[in-house]
C-alpha cells in the first residue's frame, strides 16, 4: 500500500509499505480521507514535545474510511467509519471512567502508532464509530477536532442559557462556537483574526465576532463590547488570551483551555480567579462519549463539518496541503487529502 512515511524530521514522502493485518479485536480500514492538523506539521519538523515520537512514523489522526475486514465483527465490513484514536489499557481509573484521553499508558494513532496518512490502517473494533445517515464520509473526516471540542464542553459542564466567549478562529474555535450554539448557549461571541474566518464564524453560528487585529480583546472587555460571560473558551494558544478569558468571565464563571501553549507561560491572574470564584478547566484530546455526541450533533445538522474543510486535494499533493496549513492564510481552516 502507499503510505506517507516520516523517516526522520524533515525527511518524508510517499512510500510502499505492506498492508497491515488486523489482529484479534481489530479491523482493517481503507482510508478515504486524511485531514491535516497542525500537529502533523510538528511531526514533520520534529518539534512535537508533548510525547516521545519514534520514527519512522505514518502521521495523521483525522480520518474517515470504510471497513475492509473485521474478522471479529463481520457486520462492520463495508461500512463507513471514523474512530477514537487512543489505544488504551481499559483497566486504569481514567479508562474505567471512560476518559481514554487520560490513560497514562495510552498510545495514539498518528503519534505513537502509525496513523491515517495511508491507504489502510488498523485499529481496535471498539474504537470505531459508524458514520450515521445524514453525514457524508467526506465531512466525517473532520470529526476528530469536533470531538476534542465536545470533550471540553462536557468537562466544563456547559449549561443551556450560558453566555459563551470563544477566543481563536481556527478549526477548534469555529467548532467550539458551533458546539456552544448546539448545546443551548444564549449568546456566542467569537474573537479572532483573519476576515474570512470571522465571516465563517458568523455563517456557522456566532452571534458576534470581534476582529482582535482591529479591537484588542482586552479593550472589548473593558468597554463592554464583550459583556460578562459564563464560559470563556480559549483555543488560540496565545498566552495573553488566557488573562483576557479570566477578565471576561462573570462571577462563578468557567475558563476552558483547549489551546496549546508553546514557549511563553500565560500570565495567570490568580487574584481575579480567586475573587470571582472562577473554575479553570483544562481539556486534552477526546474520549468515546464525546465522539458519540459529536456524531449525533453533526448527523442532525446542529454542527456543520463541511464548511470547515476549505481545501480538498489528492493524496499525491500532500506537500501542497502541508503548505496550505503551514501558510495560515485567511481562507484555510482544514485541508483534506483524498486517498
Amino acid at each position: 500500500m502507499k503510505a506517507l512515511v516520516i523517516e526522520a524530521p524533515g525527511r518524508y514522502g510517499i512510500r510502499e509499505r505492506p498492508r497491515p493485518v488486523p489482529l484479534p479485536g481489530q479491523a482493517l480500514v481503507r482510508v478515504r480521507r486524511y485531514t491535516i492538523c497542525t500537529g502533523d506539521l510538528e511531526l514533520l519538523d520534529g518539534t512535537n514535545t508533548d510525547e516521545p515520537i519514534a520514527y519512522p512514523l505514518v502521521p495523521g489522526h483525522e480520518w474517515s474510511g470504510v471497513v475492509e475486514a473485521a474478522p471479529d465483527a463481520p457486520s462492520l465490513e463495508g461500512k463507513g467509519v471514523v474512530g477514537v484514536n487512543q489505544i488504551t489499557c481499559l483497566a486504569c481509573k481514567a479508562c474505567l471512567e471512560g476518559r481514554w484521553n487520560l490513560c497514562p499508558s495510552a498510545k495514539e494513532l498518528g503519534f505513537t502508532l502509525d496513523g491515517c496518512a495511508a491507504e489502510f490502517l488498523v485499529t481496535n473494533i471498539r474504537n470505531l464509530r459508524v458514520v450515521p445517515p445524514g453525514l457524508s464520509l467526506e465531512d466525517a473526516s473532520a470529526l476528530e477536532p469536533l470531538a476534542v471540542c465536545v470533550s471540553g464542553f462536557l468537562d466544563a459542564r456547559m449549561r443551556a442559557g450560558d453566555r459563551v466567549l470563544v477566543v481563536g478562529g481556527g478549526a477548534i474555535g469555529l467548532f467550539s462556537a458551533q458546539v456552544a450554539r448546539a448545546l443551548g448557549a444564549s449568546s456566542v461571541i467569537l474573537a479572532g483574526r483573519r476576515e474570512k474566518r470571522l465571516l465563517l464564524a458568523r455563517e456557522v453560528g456566532a452571534d458576534v465576532v470581534i476582529d482582535v487585529a482591529k479591537t484588542p480583546l482586552s479593550e472589548a472587555i473593558r468597554t463592554g463590547a464583550v459583556p460578562p460571560v459564563d464560559l470563556a473558551v480559549e483555543t488560540s494558544g496565545n498566552p495573553a488570551a488566557f488573562a483576557d478569558c479570566v477578565d471576561a468571565c462573570a462571577r462563578g464563571g468557567r475558563v476552558l483551555l483547549l489551546g496549546t501553549y508553546v514557549g511563553a507561560r500565560p500570565p495567570v491572574a490568580l487574584n481575579a480567579i480567586l475573587l470571582k470564584g472562577l473554575s479553570v478547566i483544562g481539556s486534552v484530546g477526546s474520549y468515546p462519549a464525546a465522539w458519540d455526541v459529536g456524531l449525533a450533533l453533526a448527523a442532525r445538522g446542529l454542527v456543520r463539518l463541511g464548511p470547515l474543510i476549505t481545501h480538498v486535494l489528492p493524496f499525491a499533493d500532500y506537500e501542497k496541503g502541508f503548505g496550505f496549513v503551514r501558510g495560515k492564510k485567511d481562507d484555510v481552516v482544514r485541508v483534506s487529502l483524498q486517498i
